[in-house]
């Protein structure tokens, strides 16, 4: 990556349209901090295996969340899909500030601030829950972070009504923890449909819960721990490795007691368990992670680390081959 940064936020969405280098699905990386709060955004196009910087985010901010969902209506300037950047801190403190980035115009775009300002928390993309008002069509998390005390706060912001809604609280306060969205586990009470999925993090020792939410059904609960508890995690959804089956989300490095982590686990809806995978090369926290294709131009999926601190900020940037036979090294 060609800014080396911690505590960054990052999306998967389509590239921008007419910036040198980039096509086809790219992996963004904005904001976080390199002894001083960023607002740079560069991309990751794997189809060339190049990155670009963009414009930059309107705010400076470190400790944010991303996540990529359809623009808001009416928005001047954006359309198509947007990734958005959420909350964070800089020196005017804790942030409830939200920006969209528009691949398809290449700009940037102020929204409506989130209800409560918090650093360290976790976004996701997932369907709006039913039965609250102003929902409908696709919507963003924000989940937990810190705003000085943990927090177990979720919130939701609807494009398509260009508000924001308080939804049901996590079930466990944390900060410094990673989410995702994937299909729910079978056999759980009270989920359905697509859930997000909020794991790890820091509530006063370091977590190794999971709990997932189903805005079908408006509710959480909570499933198999994480095998390695951590904060400054970060996690992507994308298929299973051959191990198990179906849609995976993967939970990649993070930090425990001192110990900058390389572990990579991934939980399988379908199975409703967690599986260990080959290490990242380089271990380290506060990074970002999202899933797009594999950087040799076959159509196949990979999931990304960008970034992180280990304990000097990193710009490195690795992805992990699904497709690779985890016990033989072969696809």
């Amino acid at each position: 990556m060609p800014t080396a940064r911690e505590s960054l936020a990052g999306a998967t969405a389509p590239c921008p349209k007419g910036v040198n280098g980039l096509k086809g699905t790219c992996v963004f990386a904005f904001g976080g901090f390199n002894g001083s709060d960023l607002n740079t955004m560069e991309a990751y196009s794997p189809a060339t295996n190049t990155w670009a910087t963009l414009p930059s985010m309107p705010t400076a901010r470190h400790a944010l969340a991303g996540a990529a969902a359809p623009c808001p209506r009416g928005v001047d300037g954006l359309e198509g899909t947007c990734v958005f950047a959420i909350g964070g801190r800089n020196g005017s403190g804790f942030l409830s500030t939200v920006e969209a980035y528009s691949p398809a115009t290449n700009t940037w775009a102020t929204l409506p601030s989130m209800p409560t300002a918090r650093e360290s928390l976790a976004g996701a993309t997932a369907p709006c829950p039913k039965g609250v008002d102003g929902r409908e069509g696709t919507c963003v998390f924000a989940i937990g972070g810190d705003n000085p005390g943990f927090l177990n706060t979720v919130e939701a912001y609807s494009p398509s009504a260009n508000t924001w809604a308080t939804l049901p609280s996590m079930p466990t306060a944390r900060t410094a923890l990673a989410a995702a969205a994937a299909p729910c586990p079978k056999g759980v009470d009270g989920l359905r449909g697509t859930c997000v999925f909020a794991i790890g993090g820091f509530g006063g020792t370091f977590l190794n819960t999971v709990e997932a939410y189903s805005p079908s059904a408006n509710t959480w609960a909570t499933l198999p721990p994480l095998p390695t508890a951590r904060d400054g995690l970060a996690a992507a959804t994308a298929p299973c490795p051959d191990v198990l089956r179906g849609t995976c989300v993967y939970a990649v490095g993070g930090h425990n007691d001192g110990v900058f982590l390389s572990t990579v686990e991934t939980y399988s809806s379908s199975a409703n368990t967690w599986a260990t995978l080959p290490p990242l090369p380089t271990a380290r926290e506060l990074l970002a992670a999202g899933s797009a294709p594999c950087p040799d131009g076959v159509d196949r999926p990979c999931v990304y680390a960008v970034g992180g601190d280990n304990p000097s900020v990193l710009n490195t940037a690795e992805a992990f081959d699904i497709d690779i036979d985890i016990d033989d090294g072969h696809r």
